[in-house]
């Protein structure tokens, strides 16, 4: 069984030969694996760790972009990102965001919106002809991926947005029209290229925080599931799996999201409020796939390789039983664990992943 099949078996609540794994990774953290394994690139380190999945985006070919002599960059929304460094490594955090002193739904229309023109949707063909034997998915944590909700941060900064969605909901919803102005065109033609090549396409859109969700439940309802729907819509209808990537305490929407087609919930933050995989698994576990779930909160980076082994044999029993799940850590791997602790994960991936 190669790691397409093994993937497409699991999120069809089938038993694969063994639970698929995948690694998501910071920067940093990936120089220092490759250094210390003596691999030279990224795929010769997913196949060393046994990684299942592959993912691709279109390669960005429109208005040159602006660089700025402090590190700071425009990326293609006009949001402006500077490298800030922190105790394990280096974010990106939004230094301009082009809504955030918008006072009219007039200024949502003078921004420079994205064209899907702006893509070379061509080169994902010979990206999925190259990972073939693998689950190839269409979208990388960050930019690379279709975010409706956390788009509007971007363009209008969080703590605005949580004011709007209080005050002036039209506002959000003239960015999520726009947002979706470019999305649709965007992941039609990523669907057209990538149909019966690729397997999943992912979605990010982090709804939740630790304790619950960022805002009301029939708030959401009503203004950031019908675009939700749409494209997961969309995805089937190519064929592919819908992969939502959604931080935090997401509990109290899931059914809404099972309702609106998502395939696989991504990352089951274990310390979050409600989101037991034991629970998670006996409540949803016969119509969602589970991605995640090895604590990063704690476990990776503080935990013995005993406590990470432990962990990792614990959510293949429970997540892993009859299908419905892929091991990976529950966010980005950051440089502030040790490498020992992230080998010892795929070690016992390798060794325990036959019994799930």
């Amino acid at each position: 069984m190669n790691s397409k099949e093994r993937v497409l078996r699991a999120i069809n609540h089938q038993r694969p030969d063994r639970v698929p794994v995948d690694f998501w990774w910071s920067h940093e953290m990936r120089d220092k694996l490759l250094r210390h394994l003596n691999l030279k690139d990224t795929d010769q380190l997913q196949d060393f760790l046994g990684s299942d999945i592959r993912c691709i985006y279109p390669i960005y070919v429109g208005p040159k972009l602006k660089k700025f002599d402090d590190g700071s960059y425009e990326d293609f929304w006009g949001v402006i990102r500077k490298p800030y460094k922190h105790g394990g490594g280096e974010y990106d955090e939004v230094v301009f965001a082009p809504l955030a002193n918008a006072t009219s739904l007039g200024d949502i229309e003078k921004i420079r919106w994205p064209e899907p023109d702006w893509f070379d949707y061509g080169a994902l063909e010979e990206a999925c002809d190259r990972y073939k034997d693998y689950a190839v998915m269409v979208g990388r944590m960050g930019i690379e991926s279709q975010t409706i909700f956390i788009q509007t941060w971007f363009l209008r900064g969080l703590d605005q947005v949580l004011f709007d969605l209080a005050e002036r909901t039209e506002f959000v919803e003239a960015m999520v029209n726009k947002i979706m102005g470019f999305r649709v065109e965007h992941v039609k033609r990523i669907l057209s290229v990538v149909k019966g090549k690729a397997e999943i396409l992912q979605i990010a859109d982090d709804y939740g925080m630790q304790e619950g969700l960022f805002m009301n439940p029939d708030v959401w309802r009503r203004i950031f599931a019908p675009p939700f729907k749409t494209l997961c819509g969309l995805i089937h209808e190519a064929g592919l799996k819908v992969f939502l990537h959604c931080c935090g305490s997401s509990r109290k929407i899931i059914p809404d999201l099972i309702g609106l087609g998502i395939d696989i919930l991504n990352p089951i933050q274990v310390r979050a409020a409600g989101m037991d995989p034991k629970a998670l698994k006996e409540e949803f576990g016969d119509r969602l796939c589970f991605h995640g779930a090895i604590d990063t909160q704690r476990t990776l980076p503080l935990g013995t390789k005993e406590e990470i082994i432990s962990e990792v044999r614990e959510r293949i029993e429970v997540m892993g039983k009859d299908g419905g799940y892929i091991l990976a850590p529950v966010h980005t791997v950051e440089s502030d664990v040790p490498i020992e602790n992230i080998l010892a994960l795929y070690e016992a991936a390798k060794e325990y992943g036959r019994g799930g």
